[in-house]
């Protein structure tokens, strides 16, 4: 399956990840999948553009902040609206935490 792992980063111009990331690309690979990782601060544009080139089956989302929003439903509600899949939860659930 081909998974896109979307997370956060501390700029848009950040190079670095949290350390879990790559933890997770390492256990989605030796399950055999082709994993990217997708990191974003607040740059809607850049979201979309990354889901759009690399066609994921399925976002494994630990983004869970986008810019000033620190709740990450807006994600999710943004993956919901573009038809992508992903784990975690949705924006309504997401938005009571």
């Amino acid at each position: 399956m081909k998974i896109t792992v979307l997370t956060y980063l501390e700029s848009e111009k950040s190079k670095s990840h949290d350390v879990f990331v790559g933890q997770i690309v390492k256990a989605l690979r030796q399950g055999g999948h082709r994993v990217s990782i997708l990191g974003v601060h607040g740059d809607v544009r850049k979201l979309v553009t990354g889901l759009t080139r690399r066609k994921p089956e399925l976002v494994f989302n630990v983004l869970e902040s986008f810019g000033s929003n620190q709740q990450g439903d807006a994600v999710a509600g943004l993956l919901d609206l573009v038809g992508v899949p992903y784990t975690g939860g949705g924006p309504g659930e997401l938005y009571l935490r």
